[in-house]
């Protein structure tokens, strides 16, 4: 039987490189990509892989590597939702359809959670995902100690922030005629508050809300107008000429709705900065690697598409889409897309795509004996 183990599934370091079989197939790695192989973990990917439909995607060792910390981290969500102390629920597809079908079942830190795409939309979700409840404690938990590259480094968080709202204001002068001088900039999801520092550096009025306490208290170190809260917090104040909204969308349960809301702090003439993670950007900023990129935290991974079929849907018409950056800037519309107007084909298109840079991946990592 050994003999047998041996020939299916053997390690071999060499030079620069680890060199992994699993069925016929060898693999082989550079070391910066993976430092240890424990095989393992491959034998559960495959069985769960194989119990899925054909167009699923499966770790092979693909995802982050972490430190002790992290996989510690890791293994404690994992626990929790095997308990059930971490409880998930149905989350339905936007357009309405139950047509679903499985293409993860682990997240880039080997957190056990389904990634499904809509067959009949092609909207790709995390299903089941967290309760109310359960999402609560895992944001004040795990969250951000398992996602922060920084390693609660909080000034380079901040730097990181600033530099991230200069990238912000050169997109809008490259795509819009908008100046910052004297117009209301509100932030959703803010942070530290680091992406409105450029803006109020040049003459805007900004105002910034997260449900983080301890992030907003240091951005008022920094002489920040930032309040702790959500979107009812800014109905209070003068519209907004614009609101940013950058990596919070993705992290929503209904996004038609928060966005409908939306509407109400935006003056008639301003404008929506969306900016999420996307399918297109997969391949230039995730090296074309599937696990890079799916998280746990995440309840959609909305392609270009999708994000424009949201959007309508809450009332906004789309000005300009920067696709390998997962930009959008939209303004107000009178006009509101029904859920049930899909683009079609887009489903085909999304799975395409990732079969595409899957392939994309594999070739020069993949060789058949």
């Amino acid at each position: 039987m050994k003999k047998i183990l041996k020939k299916l599934f053997y390690v071999k370091h060499s030079g620069h490189h680890t060199i992994v079989r699993i069925l016929g197939i060898r693999i082989k790695y550079k070391t910066k990509q993976s430092h240890y192989v424990d095989t393992m973990p491959f034998l559960q990917e495959i069985h769960d892989y194989l119990s899925q439909n054909t167009n699923g995607f499966f770790l092979l060792n693909r995802g982050l590597q972490l430190d002790d910390n992290k996989r510690q981290l890791r293994d404690q969500v994992n626990n929790k939702m095997a308990s059930n102390e971490y409880k998930t629920v149905p989350n339905k597809c936007l357009c309405g359809a139950d047509n679903d079908e499985i293409i993860a079942v682990r997240d880039r830190y080997g957190i056990k959670i389904n990634t499904v795409i809509c067959k009949n939309c092609g909207l790709v979700r995390t299903s089941p995902y967290y309760d109310e409840e359960s999402l609560g404690k895992f944001y004040n938990i795990e969250y951000r100690s398992l996602y922060t590259l920084c390693n609660n480094d909080f000034d380079l968080f901040f730097s990181n922030q600033c530099s991230i709202g200069e990238k912000i204001i050169n997109n809008l002068k490259k795509c819009t005629k908008f100046s910052p001088k004297n117009k209301n900039v509100y932030e959703i999801g803010t942070g530290m508050g680091g992406i409105l520092m450029p803006f109020m550096n040049l003459g805007a009025k900004i105002k910034g809300v997260d449900l983080g306490q301890e992030y907003i208290n240091i951005g008022k170190t920094k002489g920040l107008d930032l309040e702790v809260g959500s979107l009812e917090v800014l109905k209070q104040y003068p519209k907004a000429d614009l609101l940013i909204l950058n990596h919070i969308l993705e992290h929503i349960v209904d996004p038609i709705t928060f966005l409908t809301q939306c509407r109400d702090i935006l003056d008639d003439e301003g404008l929506v900065y969306i900016g999420v993670p996307t399918l297109e950007m997969i391949g230039p900023i995730y090296e074309n690697n599937i696990f890079a990129y799916l998280q746990n935290a995440h309840v959609y991974d909305f392609s270009t598409g999708t994000i424009c079929y949201v959007l309508e849907c809450a009332g906004w018409s789309p000005l300009h889409v920067i696709s390998d950056q997962g930009v959008v800037i939209a303004k107000k519309t009178n006009k509101f897309r029904k859920r049930t107007d899909i683009d079609a084909g887009h489903y085909e298109y999304a799975l395409n795509y990732l079969k595409q840079v899957d392939k994309l991946f594999f070739n020069g990592v993949i060789k058949h004996d």
